[in-house]
């Protein structure tokens, strides 16, 4: 079962990188330099509201500074990365 629990946390930090990815790549900003921004006003998140899945619920949807609504694309990446991991780890244990 903590097998499980770790895939399943594992894939949502892949596909919370794989948010960072997705948004830098039309912008060629480079992933692996720099910090998280808000899309909108460009205010630089802190670490406690990149937790995958628990800030966009605790945030309700919204930037923190600005209140725009955040892309429903985040969490959906995340919870798909997160199923992808654990049937990978159901199937090939």
């Amino acid at each position: 079962m903590t097998g499980y629990l770790l895939a399943c946390l594992v894939g949502l930090a892949v596909g919370s990188f794989l948010n960072v990815v997705i948004t830098g790549l039309p912008r060629e900003e480079p992933f692996w330099t720099g910090r998280w921004r808000c899309a909108h006003c460009q205010q630089i998140l802190p670490w406690h509201e990149l937790i995958p899945l628990l800030s966009y619920a605790w945030l309700q949807g919204q930037c923190r500074f600005c209140g725009e609504p955040l892309a429903w694309r985040y969490p959906a990446v995340e919870v798909a990365a997160g199923l992808l991991a654990l049937a990978l780890w159901w199937r090939f244990p």
